[in-house]
């Protein structure tokens, strides 16, 4: 077992740990401003990691990485739950944790911010495919939510769509008069058709809530008002956790 260096935001005595797992080319540092705020809220420790970059930037390495994290955190530290927030690209290892019988029992929610979804066959990599904005979902192959639908575990899963469009930052939508459209040339937010998708293939026993949220974008870290979105994304979580 090799653990990810990692962030803990709080120093709560506590048997329950939140671990946020970032999206493609986060930081164990991007998101410290809700999670410290977040870890004040709820009085729980919030650890982060990073995504890899370069040649190891791919889903396995996450997915070895929350496990690896995982395992430390209940023989190390005495964790007995674990709480996992997710967003972007990191719903596929928060998914695939959920097979890793170590790990699965002790795991009671999941949180799946704006998921973005793949191909099964995809996973080993890391495409640079997906359903963004105004394309149609119609997948060819089996997508990486669907190992959820024979999969055993305890966990119930949330999954929240941010529907406000992205304007601001590089390689999204640039002009503000776009919000309100889909740009085929461009990236504005996650296809909604294929998050429903994403839903549909939990569990029923495990089924939490499916809301779509119309004052978050997808890049809520860096597009539009931050200051708001992350009031909103606290408040969000802490309303599900």
């Amino acid at each position: 077992m090799t653990v990810p260096e990692f962030n803990c935001y709080g120093k709560y005595k506590d048997t329950v740990a939140i671990i946020f797992v970032g999206g493609y080319g986060d930081s164990k540092d991007y998101h410290s401003k809700p999670l410290m705020r977040l870890s004040a809220s709820l009085q729980m420790n919030v650890y982060s990691f990073s995504f890899r970059d370069g040649k190891n930037a791919t889903f396995s390495s996450q997915i070895n990485d929350l496990i690896d994290l995982c395992i430390y955190l209940l023989e190390k530290k005495d964790v007995k739950e674990l709480k996992i927030i997710c967003t972007s690209d990191g719903a596929a290892s928060s998914t695939f944790v959920l097979l890793d019988k170590r790990i699965e029992s002790f795991i009671s929610v999941i949180l799946f911010l704006d998921p973005a979804v793949y191909y099964l066959d995809d996973i080993p990599t890391r495409p640079l495919d997906d359903w963004k904005g105004f394309q149609d979902f119609l997948p060819k192959k089996k997508m990486y939510g669907e190992v959820l639908k024979e999969a055993n575990f305890n966990a119930v899963l949330h999954v929240i769509h941010f529907s406000l469009r992205n304007y601001s930052s590089q390689g999204y939508v640039d002009d503000p008069l776009t919000r309100g459209l889909d740009i085929p040339t461009k990236y504005s937010r996650m296809n909604k058709a294929s998050i429903k998708h994403f839903y549909e293939c939990i569990p029923l026993k495990n089924k939490g809530v499916y809301r779509e949220v119309s004052n978050l974008p997808h890049a809520y870290m860096r597009d539009g008002e931050i200051a708001n979105n992350i009031n909103n994304v606290v408040q969000l979580i802490s309303s599900l956790l």
